[in-house]
């Protein structure tokens, strides 16, 4: 084995598990960003595509220097978290 890993697709990865019937658990995606709105809009808008039934998106701001961030995720059925740089 080279140390490569292939990726696959989240749907293929829980076929076995919605096969049988087993609960899917809550899940929690965090997204960490900083000065990064555009990057993170399309970040938001994909992670709304998944099919997975039960998750949440927490986006964490960390010291943002404006409030582009904020304004962007209002729009998002998201949980927003804005950490304040200190001094």
């Amino acid at each position: 084995m080279d140390g490569t890993r292939e990726s696959r697709p989240l749907e293929a990865s829980l076929r076995p598990v919605m096969k049988a019937n087993v609960p899917i658990r809550p899940v929690s995606v965090i997204v960490c960003t900083r000065d990064r709105a555009l990057q993170l809009d399309d970040c938001l808008q994909a992670l709304l595509l998944l099919d997975y039934l039960d998750y949440e998106i927490i986006v964490v701001d960390n010291a943002p220097s404006d409030d582009a961030t904020a304004k962007l995720v209002a729009g998002f059925p998201v949980r927003y978290v804005r950490k304040i740089a200190l001094a």
